[in-house]
């Protein structure tokens, strides 16, 4: 095989299937369970931008990383290959994202606005409507943004009332919303004085704008979704003292014809694809190995505990994600928590989805003490170590619904000890030494991690039923595995 050959095959084609097949799949995925299906909300942001990120970190980091760490490069340099690679696959993602949408998006003609309580779409074209300037409502703040917190940003969104005609102005409910939104960028660096006038003179001219400004310039209003600026706008409209709108929707003018929406997108998409593949493919060719071509084995370099990187990764992920969007705040059961009535009422999958919401504090300790038992097991079940994973978090569930039948649970407390219940079995078994004191060792240990998650579930910080139903699954499936297993051991005689 030639050097090229081989650099080819080593570096370059996994880059490309990871590549193709991250856009696919998860553009696939995207669509089936957010916007055809819809399962449950989550933000638009999270999903076009946010998951792209944060998944891409996964096969980048199980099936590139180690091939990074074969070339020969100077100190910190393999990050910076790293971070190319995740560039590479994030980008095209997170504008094939946006394109997906604004395919699926539907334009809906009405004849008035009251008409857009029947039609869901993304867009609206309307014959007949009143934006009552006078009676629109606005809610401002300000935010530290910059580098070294230099900049002061003042935001003000405006909603204003959207009515058939200027008669309905004696209501006291509109149709729908429509948005507009200033900000202005000032010094931080300002006497807080100095800011608090330069933010009120704004204020005052974005007033003299908007009441100025032809609102009807527009080709067509668009819907806005489950976005970040949403809750902004309804916060501008609950401070209307006149109008009410019963179902909040939010309406955004945009001046582009409907069918160009996501002409500007493919070029970008193909673009960014041919742009890394080809920068990746010098970096390959041209990076010194370590081990010389000539050298270096026919079979890619050896991949570690995938399953434990996984499903590590998925839990802190989903802590993450849980901090930054304050999910509490909008409700645990749009994220997949479960309880009784959900699951009685036909929502099996939330027995599943639940064990992967991690999103307290304290399940970080629970994926550190996860990834622990991963470095110790999964070299020794491959790819049953998974399959032990889920067994147990279902186990705990069911527990939990058994024992908690008016409770939500979430989080893998119960999957985790589980896993530390089986390695319990093993350690005892003396699958890792045949002498009595380094055992002795490590089940105090293993008895310490197992004891101290059973006392945070009593103490009210997790599931205690989960947590016990998923240990008792993992001391079964321990025993159960070393009596069909019993020549099992990592030790040499």
């Amino acid at each position: 095989m030639s050097p090229k050959i081989y650099r080819i095959k080593t570096f370059f084609l996994p880059f490309l299937w990871i590549l193709l097949l991250f856009i696919t799949g998860y553009s696939f995925l995207n669509w089936l369970l957010f916007t055809h299906y819809a399962v449950f909300p989550v933000r638009e942001e999270i999903l076009d931008v946010g998951l792209p990120v944060v998944l891409s970190l996964v096969p980048a980091w199980v099936w590139m990383w180690p091939r990074i760490k074969m070339f020969s490069l100077r100190e910190k340099a393999d990050g910076l290959y790293y971070f190319v690679v995740i560039l590479g696959v994030v980008i095209p993602s997170v504008i094939t994202q946006s394109y997906i949408r604004k395919l699926n998006e539907g334009l809906v003609k009405l004849n008035t606005i009251s008409e857009i309580t029947q039609y869901h779409a993304d867009a609206y074209q309307v014959n007949k409507l009143y934006i009552d300037k006078r009676r629109a409502s606005s809610w401002s703040y300000a935010t530290i943004e910059g580098k070294n917190s230099t900049a002061y940003v003042y935001h003000i969104y405006i909603a204003a009332p959207l009515l058939n005609d200027v008669r309905d102005t004696v209501s006291t409910q509109c149709a729908a919303w429509y948005g507009v939104r200033y900000r202005a960028t000032i010094s931080n660096r300002l006497s807080e004085e100095e800011k608090d006038r330069q933010c009120r003179q704004y204020a005052l001219l974005c007033e003299q704008q908007f009441q100025a400004a032809d609102l009807k310039d527009f080709v067509y209003l668009e819907r806005l979704g489950n976005t970040n600026q949403r809750p902004l706008f309804l916060q501008a409209a609950a401070r209307n003292l006149w109008f009410q709108a019963p179902e909040n929707i939010v309406l955004m003018p945009v001046k582009e014809s409907f069918g160009i929406r996501a002409d500007g997108f493919l070029p970008w998409i193909f673009g960014t694809v041919a742009a890394f593949l080809a920068l990746w493919l010098v970096m390959c060719l041209y990076t010194e190995l370590k081990i010389p071509e000539q050298m270096a084995g026919k079979q890619p370099p050896d991949w570690r505990w995938p399953a434990t990187h996984l499903l590590a990764w998925m839990m802190g992920s989903s802590l993450f994600f849980g901090l930054i969007t304050h999910a509490v705040a909008y409700g645990l059961t749009a994220l997949g928590a479960s309880s009784r009535p959900l699951v009685q009422g036909g929502q099996w999958w939330r027995l599943l989805l639940s064990i992967f919401l991690n999103i307290t504090i304290l399940q970080g300790f629970y994926t550190v003490v996860f990834y622990l038992a991963g470095y110790i097991l999964e070299p020794l079940l491959k790819w049953k170590w998974l399959l032990l994973w889920l067994v147990c978090g279902l186990a705990g569930n069911i527990m939990s619904i058994v024992m908690n039948p008016d409770y939500l649970f979430f989080g893998a407390s119960g999957a985790v000890l589980g896993c530390w219940g089986f390695l319990l079995v093993f350690i005892f078994a003396g699958v890792f030494s045949k002498d009595t004191g380094t055992n002795l060792l490590y089940a105090i240990g293993c008895l310490a991690v197992v004891v101290l998650g059973l006392l945070l579930g009593l103490k009210g910080t997790s599931d205690s039923a989960a947590d016990l139903g998923g240990l008792a699954c993992g001391i079964l499936l321990g025993i159960l595995y070393y009596r069909k297993h019993r020549d099992l051991a990592v030790y040499k005689d």
